[in-house]
């Protein structure tokens, strides 16, 4: 199969498989490799047989780079010749705000180290200016559009800029 690629998007170049394969540049996704998180899985399926597994999910540090990336590609419509996409603009910076809510104390703990280890990278670099130029504080456009979106108290977003802050800022 032959792939056919646009700025951000690839896929099948021709129209007959183009439904089974899709996918967006993410240069973002080159820390992936970084740590992992392994969860246990174990249960009773819908058809009534017992299943284990295991799931290897990419550290949250890693998923929260992705989505601010995300969040700044819409917001300057990089995606969309230069018109911003508020509708998914909106829904990446609520994905931040979700990931930093999620944290475990663990993976908290953790970020310093990850954000050290990772600091010379171009895509940390990117997380650090797009956090001080749209999540720096209460004020600043990507806050804006998350407290738009979302209903947020102000002592929890005052904790979620705090901490996006420390790792990225």
């Amino acid at each position: 199969m032959t792939l056919k690629e646009k700025q951000f998007r690839v896929g099948p170049s021709n129209s007959t498989e183009a439904d089974k394969l899709h996918g967006y540049k993410t240069p973002e996704a080159a820390l992936l490799q970084g740590e992992m998180l392994t969860v246990s899985l174990e249960g009773q399926g819908t058809d009534g047989v017992e299943r284990a597994t295991r799931a290897v999910l990419p550290h949250p540090f890693m998923l929260t780079l992705m989505k601010l990336c995300a969040f700044r590609d819409e917001f300057e419509g990089r995606k969309s010749e230069g018109r911003m996409r508020r509708d998914l603009a909106a829904k990446h910076v609520s994905d931040v705000y979700t990931l930093v809510a999620l944290l475990t104390q663990s993976e908290a703990d953790s970020l310093p180290k990850l954000q050290a280890q990772n600091v010379a990278h171009a895509v940390v670099q990117d997380a650090q200016s797009i956090v001080k130029t749209l999540l720096a504080d209460d004020q600043t456009p990507g806050t804006l559009v998350l407290r738009e979106n979302l209903s947020i108290a102000s002592n929890d977003l005052t904790v979620f800029l705090d901490m996006l802050n420390e790792t990225f800022g």
